[in-house]
């Protein structure tokens, strides 16, 4: 016996997940923040991505100015919630949900961005 406690290992894995997300939004603020160039696949590419206009909604949100952030992205929202549950997935707080709901959930909100983005593509334009 190694002496070791097994029910460490998930929370472990949980941290290193969490330290990974925190990574990959430092980055992301970095090279978009102000002297970046924005959003990669804008410039990648030459249009929006589906997420073009979050970092900018929840900005007005923490303003306290929805309306700004509902114009920036209509599903800003849905984001937190939607990231919550993909990196809680199998873990004891959300052991109870059952696994094809959860599937669906993330499968739903990932389907809304998509069907908001193609109709902000087909509209005047994203801000």
């Amino acid at each position: 016996m190694s002496g070791r406690d097994p029910r460490r290992r998930p929370v472990r894995r949980l941290l290193l997940i969490h330290l990974g997300a925190a990574a990959v939004l430092i980055l992301y603020l970095l090279l978009t923040g102000p002297g970046g160039f924005g959003c990669p696949i804008r410039a990648l590419c030459g249009i929006p991505c589906p997420g073009c206009g979050l970092s900018r909604a929840w900005l007005c949100a923490l303003r306290l100015d929805l309306a700004g952030a509902f114009a920036c992205h209509p599903l800003f929202w849905l984001i937190p919630p939607l990231l919550f549950l993909a990196f809680h997935r199998g873990t004891p707080m959300l052991r109870r949900l059952p696994a094809p709901l959860s599937d669906g959930l993330l499968i739903g909100g990932g389907a809304l961005l998509l069907l908001c983005w193609l109709l902000r593509l087909a509209g005047p334009g994203i801000p």
